[in-house]
């Protein structure tokens, strides 16, 4: 058995929301936004922001990012 983490910009407007993703086979949570981080991904206390809407970056909707990843910054 196997898990994949996904996660979701939470940036809303009045009329929808980003629907940007970032899907992961991490373990936890945290790894997940380790690995999301690596690429841009931005994240406060309780909601998470892909890169551009955290002013990091252009738009990718979807990304699936392999266990062994190493992202941009190495």
């Amino acid at each position: 058995m196997s898990a994949r983490i996904t996660l979701h910009c939470e940036t809303a407007w009045r009329y929808g929301s980003c629907p940007a993703q970032v899907m992961t086979n991490a373990p936890s949570v945290s790894e997940a936004r380790e690995a999301a981080d690596r690429i841009g991904w931005r994240f406060s206390a309780s909601r998470d922001y892909c890169p551009p809407c955290s002013g990091t970056g252009p738009a990718v909707p979807v990304i699936h990012l392999p266990p062994n990843h190493k992202g941009r910054h190495q």
